[in-house]
């Protein structure tokens, strides 16, 4: 679920990006400003996305001691 909520934010910045760089009336000092502000909220989605992941993964498993495999030799 996490992870078709993180494609669907991802999906729709850059379909506003690319709706905004298809306008007519866009001009080119425009690009610098709507390329980073692209950067900047994928930088935050994906951030978002990664803390989402991780308290997914901590509710669901203990890594309070890690599993030992093999007996101690």
């Amino acid at each position: 679920m996490v992870y078709l909520s993180f494609l669907s934010n991802v999906l729709k910045i850059f379909h506003d990006t690319v709706l905004v760089l298809e306008r007519e009336d866009g001009i080119v000092c425009e690009l610098y400003d709507m390329m980073f502000t692209l950067k900047t909220k994928l930088r935050e989605d994906m951030c978002n996305f990664y803390h989402s992941s991780l308290t997914y993964l901590e509710q669901r498993y203990d890594f309070s001691e890690p599993i030992q495999l093999l007996p101690s030799l």
